[in-house]
């Protein structure tokens, strides 16, 4: 719901009409602009999908987890003290 309200305000916020838009100089190797819909919009939605499975508990814990162990891997107790 949030993704959604974002891209409506941003979409109508934005003119890539404008006669600015149009007078910058674009590399040659710049993708047509139906590119950018049918790239970012997966793109976006695999980046959302991923941070939603990152930050699910079980993967949460096992990050959390992972990162303590290379902490104590790096830094022996016997440095603690």
């Amino acid at each position: 719901m949030a993704v959604a309200a974002a891209a409506t305000v941003g979409a109508a916020a934005v003119d890539a009409n404008s006669a600015w838009y149009r007078e910058l100089a674009a590399p040659r190797w710049q993708p047509p602009p139906w590119v950018f819909g049918a790239v970012w919009t997966p793109l976006h939605a695999s980046i959302a999908w991923s941070a939603g499975r990152a930050w699910s508990p079980p993967c949460f814990l096992a990050q959390l987890y992972a990162g303590a162990s290379d902490v104590h891997s790096r830094c022996p107790m016997t440095a603690l003290y």
